[in-house]
């Protein structure tokens, strides 16, 4: 190569060096402006605000309340368990003073202590003078207070002593208002209980603060009160009947508007002289409970007719309280009681549950009354 040629290539490594230096130099100052001139924008988010939604009127529904029947289970298990697993108070186990035949008045002394000498077996928690919801066939009953006004403040009448034969507020009371036809204005001033709904009244004889405590009135004291139940009397076929009942200490039973029965101590039964049986109270020699029994008049209802009944049991001053209601349909023969007298069925609007007659035979004596058969006043 000659030296010319060599020169050549020398100027030109040369100057290609350069002109890269210079190209990398403006390169990179470029770069660096460019760079300085970056603007970082950060956004900020901004609130939102709320916005409510639009109100929505929802339509109006109507409400009622949903009536459910109910219905308490009332028919009762076989009668063979019925007879073989009777868990009854033997007779025996009630003391009772020696009875005059022929008479009803039993030398006992006071009223208020007539019945100190009963015996009675262990109160369990029941519903022997009814249940709180009805079976849409029973009677409807209220425990009144007369010793109290109707806000619960006691009366002149709680202080009144309580003498055998002689006349009182509380039987006055009671007297006015069988005569003025069951009104409900004569008693409504009076405390009363809420209410009980009963299929039957056989109520045996049972400590008196038994009844108010199965009314929710355990503070009611056991005398001057009494108890007024309800309802419809109504047989599927003409039937002609009358009731054989047992009071203490007295009872009385109204049908269709007409006095048809008094029952309970002679003392209280003459006292409501407005009723005159057919037949003699005081030739009746059957006894049931407690007390001696006394017949009705005789009572016909056409098939499927239904007439108002009423009844009311008084509680005077006795320590016991009893009410059973037994039926006798007419020309027909009943077997007779190991004690004397027929073997009546109880009244009663339902079969009795099982329960129920376990209560019943708690308090009553054996084979006094036939708790299971008889007629059943409904129209099916």
């Amino acid at each position: 190569m000659s030296k010319q040629a060599k020169d050549c290539k020398s100027n030109l490594i040369k100057g290609g060096g350069r002109a890269f230096i210079l190209s990398l130099l403006f390169h990179t100052g470029f770069v660096t402006l460019a760079m300085s001139m970056i603007v970082f924008v950060i956004p900020v988010k901004s609130e939102k605000k709320f916005v409510p939604a639009p109100s929505i009127k929802l339509p109006k529904i109507p409400r009622e309340k949903v009536k459910v029947p109910t219905r308490r289970p009332s028919k009762p298990r076989m009668v063979k368990r019925i007879s073989t697993s009777l868990n009854t108070m033997a007779f025996s186990k009630y003391s009772f003073p020696e009875l005059v035949k022929g008479k009803m008045n039993i030398e006992l002394g006071e009223d208020v202590e007539a019945f100190s000498f009963l015996e009675v077996p262990d109160i369990e928690e029941g519903a022997l003078f009814g249940q709180m919801e009805s079976t849409g066939n029973d009677f409807s009953g209220r425990l009144y207070d007369v010793k109290r006004w109707r806000n619960g403040h006691f009366n002149s009448i709680r202080g009144e002593e309580i003498k055998r034969g002689t006349p009182d507020t509380f039987r006055t009371i009671i007297y006015r208002y069988i005569k003025q036809g069951w009104k409900q204005s004569v008693i409504s001033k009076y405390y009363r209980s809420q209410k009980l709904y009963t299929t039957h009244f056989c109520f045996p004889a049972v400590p008196s603060s038994m009844a108010a405590d199965q009314f929710g009135v355990p503070e009611t004291e056991g005398y001057f009160f009494f108890m007024k139940y309800s309802g419809q009397l109504v047989f599927p076929r003409d039937i002609t009947f009358r009731f054989w009942c047992t009071a203490n200490s007295f009872g009385m039973v109204q049908v269709n508007g007409k006095e048809v029965l008094v029952a309970g101590w002679e003392m209280h039964v003459k006292f409501f002289d407005w009723w005159e049986p057919v037949e003699s109270v005081w030739n009746t020699q059957y006894v049931l409970s407690d007390r001696w029994m006394a017949p009705s008049d005789w009572i016909t209802l056409k098939a499927g007719v239904p007439v108002p009944m009423n009844v009311l049991i008084g509680n005077r001053g006795h320590n016991a309280v009893s009410f059973v209601l037994l039926v006798e349909e007419k020309g027909k023969k009943y077997p007779t009681r190991s004690i004397g007298g027929p073997l009546l069925p109880i009244f009663k609007t339902e079969e009795l549950s099982q329960d129920m007659l376990d209560q019943i035979m708690n308090f009553l004596p054996a084979d006094e009354a036939n708790l299971t058969n008889g007629p059943i006043f409904r129209t099916f």
